[in-house]
């Protein structure tokens, strides 16, 4: 079991560059979603707060995508050292064994560092689009079976891609092993000692009231933290206490997108967010907008199908309310639900124009997956949201995925019904 947590630290490292961006999106593909749009721009010359938006990203794709991937690595550990029926019961004993702890912000900031690294963002970027595909293809075994049909190998699938290995030879030192923290010392009277709080949840928050009702969300568990640049045009996504906060905008002139957490009304699940305004800073920033308005899920009109065929990180084939779209991929989480992302293919990863299909069921190699609901949210321009219901979802051996929405709303584009209120948060 040494030699499986020595492969999953390494395996790690992928996850750090998939999550990082540099130039890619936290799923990967091609697009810029946390740090820099300039290919050609050092590692070396990323600066502090751009390196801080990588880590924050490790730390959210430990949240939402460690289990699966946890369980695909000992899927091909169970394969290579079981047999027959054991073979799965193996796996729920390697998954109960492996401790596996995110670094805090704050350690991966000191670990990852770039100076000295003469590699360009556009290296990293290649590193992504090709660790990204290893990541994601043992994060999909569940099963001993699913590793035979996928004819999954240990020593292959485990194999550094080519392009992170020459990261690694041109970045000596920077992707080494984290040191292990020196471990407390243990107080002498336990029960009187508080629990931490970490400095980086706690400077996050949404409130104020919302058509008379007061509004309080912090984190509560994961934390998900999203941003970009482009020019004068920027991005914000936060993921937090079941809410979903997206804000965008040139300058000072922003706009954004709220989903609000499960348990509330369904005419203000949905809000948008106009005139809001933010003040950035090197520690704390903050936003407000007291122009509020609900959005509907699921308005009026006419439904019609929405088909998608494509492979994580390329283009995808598909109609949209009647229209062709111009679409690329840029991945997916798929746990107890799936969620897909997708930019424009003119202009991916400006952050400008982002599109979030959520679907609620799971993918599995060489089956067809039926789903009851699907929600598309559009991030960007004006801001939408649509529903559906109904459909399936193919994912092949090949790695192509095929999504059929039976019959989706017209998307619902900000502003939506006045709402009065005034909401609030700092990140």
């Amino acid at each position: 079991m040494n030699e499986l947590r020595g492969v999953l630290r390494w395996s790690m490292l992928g996850v750090v560059l998939l999550t990082g961006g540099c130039g890619k999106t936290e799923e990967g593909g091609a697009g810029n979603d946390d740090v820099s749009d300039d290919a050609s721009k050092p590692l070396a010359d990323l600066s502090d707060a751009e390196v801080t938006d990588v880590c924050r990203e490790l730390r959210q794709m430990h949240d939402d995508v460690m289990p699966a991937y946890e369980r695909g690595i000992c899927v091909l550990e169970s394969v290579a050292t079981s047999d027959g029926a054991s073979c799965d019961a193996a796996i729920d004993v390697c998954v109960e064994d492996l401790e596996v702890t995110a670094l805090s912000v704050d350690e991966c900031t000191e670990w990852l560092d770039f100076s000295g690294c003469h590699a360009s963002v556009a290296e990293l970027n290649d590193c992504i689009v090709e660790q990204r595909q290893n990541v994601e293809r043992i994060a999909a075994l569940r099963s001993c079976e699913d590793a035979r049909e996928s004819g999954a190998s240990r020593s292959e699938w485990f194999d550094d891609a080519a392009a992170c290995q020459q990261l690694f030879d041109r970045c000596p030192g920077t992707f080494d092993e984290p040191s292990e923290p020196d471990e407390p010392d243990e107080p002498d009277d336990v029960d009187n000692v508080d629990e931490p709080v970490s400095p980086d949840d706690a400077s996050y928050v949404i409130e104020g009231t919302v058509d008379g009702e007061a509004v309080e969300i912090r984190p509560s568990g994961s934390l998900g933290h999203t941003s970009s640049t482009s020019g004068d045009f920027w991005s914000l996504g936060l993921e937090f206490g079941g809410a979903e906060l997206w804000i965008w905008g040139e300058n000072e002139a922003a706009q954004g997108l709220l989903r609000m957490p499960p348990g509330g009304t369904e005419a203000s699940s949905m809000l948008c967010l106009e005139a809001v305004e933010v003040v950035k800073s090197a520690e704390t920033s903050t936003w407000e907008s007291s122009n509020l308005s609900a959005l509907p899920l699921c308005s009026e009109g006419d439904r019609q199908p929405l088909e998608l065929s494509f492979a994580p990180g390329l283009a995808v084939q598909g109609t949209f309310q009647g229209e062709t779209l111009a679409w690329v991929s840029q991945g997916y989480d798929c746990f107890e639900t799936c969620r897909f992302k997708f930019e424009p293919s003119d202009d991916p990863g400006s952050g400008r124009d982002r599109w979030i299909l959520e679907v609620d069921t799971t993918i599995e190699t060489g089956v067809t997956k039926e789903f009851e609901h699907a929600t598309l949210i559009h991030v960007g321009g004006a801001g939408g949201v649509a529903c559906g219901g109904g459909g399936v979802v193919s994912y092949a051996e090949n790695g192509e995925l095929q999504i059929v929405v039976d019959a989706l709303a017209p998307l619902s584009e900000c502003p939506g019904t006045p709402v009065e209120g005034n909401l609030s948060g700092s990140f």
